[in-house]
């Protein structure tokens, strides 16, 4: 239990640390390319127009997330940053957890630790990018899945792909 709180503080100390760092940086308070597009369609989702882009060049599922973090935030930037610092730092203990399930608790410990001092992943927490959260909503499932018994060498997970028969 200490491990996970110093697992979570650390990742999310380091998440903010960057997220600060990076504010202040002009291609960080004009996004370009996708990051431009999601943070357009979320300023309309926050501004209480949902409709869709023509053509819509992603999925709803991240702007609609951005939208609400800038309605919630006043606008600020800086605001999704430190959220997303804080799913960044959920995606590291979700790993972690299910690590532990997997293996055991000191493998599961170093890959939530080694994950949370990963440059590229927290460049993306600290981004306006959609991969965050779905990183994120990843780890959470393979920690549901591990919970439910559901791992890769469970004989639950072999029942569940295992092809039924057909009906005659």
């Amino acid at each position: 239990m200490k491990s996970d709180v110093a697992l979570v503080v650390t990742a999310f100390v380091v998440r903010v640390a960057v997220a600060l760092r990076i504010d202040g940086i002009p291609l960080s308070r004009h996004p370009q390319y996708d990051s431009f597009e999601y943070l357009a369609w979320a300023r309309h989702i926050a501004a209480g127009d949902f409709r869709w882009p023509i053509p819509p060049a992603h999925g709803p599922g991240y702007p609609f997330f951005l939208g609400a973090l800038l309605a919630i935030g006043g606008g600020s930037l800086l605001f999704v940053r430190i959220v997303q610092a804080l799913t960044g730092a959920l995606t590291c203990l979700f790993l972690a957890r299910a690590g532990e399930r997997m293996f055991d608790a000191g493998s599961g410990c170093y890959a939530g630790f080694v994950l949370a001092i990963y440059a590229p992943l927290i460049w993306i927490d600290a981004s306006i990018l959609a991969e965050g959260l779905l990183l994120t909503l990843i780890a959470a499932s393979l920690w549901c899945a591990v919970e439910a018994g559901a791992s890769p060498a469970s004989p639950r997970a072999a029942e569940a792909t295992a092809p039924t028969p057909a009906l005659v």
